[in-house]
């Protein structure tokens, strides 16, 4: 009996496939086909789609008299979230002010067949440290400068995208005026 496992998995990601085909004579061959065009002739290969699908898998194996059994299956492939997010305040997009809180406004998105996007980790500097798990937090920079924030998304298939946007903070303005009482 010809037969395979395989696992659903991101596009761009290596898919493994495990032959488990049994017999009592010995398997000499394996035809695969992996249902975007590209085959593969060794027992327990692996692939990278680059397209999101639902592809249809055939893998025949050959024994050493030249018999033959044919498997078929499929394989759901998910697109990966495209990251994105806006920083805005009073000072305005992507500048922001020294002291002042403002929301990072994800604006994430993910195709159909993806499913939610399910997990969202803010690093804030870029640094490797996760400073929130919510999908539009409030942050408040204590010092001007300029910085990276990084935002990654993951979709409930495990499948994820990052983003870096560079943010700059400057000092609130001050309005200074004067009356000149002798003009009125």
């Amino acid at each position: 009996n010809a037969g395979f496992t395989t696992a659903p998995n991101c596009m761009g990601d290596t898919t493994y496939f495990t032959n488990t085909t049994q017999s009592i004579d010995t398997i000499i061959s394996w035809a695969w086909d992996f249902g975007d065009g590209s085959v593969d002739s060794t027992e327990n290969p692996s692939h990278r789609y680059l397209q999101p699908g639902v592809y249809p898998i055939s893998m025949t194996a050959t024994n050493v008299h030249g018999c033959t059994a044919t498997a078929l299956d499929t394989v759901t492939i998910y697109p990966r979230p495209e990251a994105g997010f806006i920083a805005s305040s009073a000072c305005g997009q992507d500048t922001l002010c020294k002291d002042q809180s403002f929301v990072l406004s994800d604006t994430s998105h993910l195709a159909t067949l993806g499913g939610n996007i399910t997990s969202w980790s803010w690093d804030i500097n870029a640094d490797g440290t996760i400073e929130y798990t919510t999908q539009n937090p409030t942050h408040t920079f204590a010092a001007i400068g300029n910085y990276p924030i990084r935002l990654i998304v993951t979709s409930q298939y495990g499948c994820a995208d990052t983003v870096v946007r560079n943010v700059e903070v400057n000092e609130i303005p001050v309005a200074y005026f004067t009356i000149d009482s002798a003009t009125g």
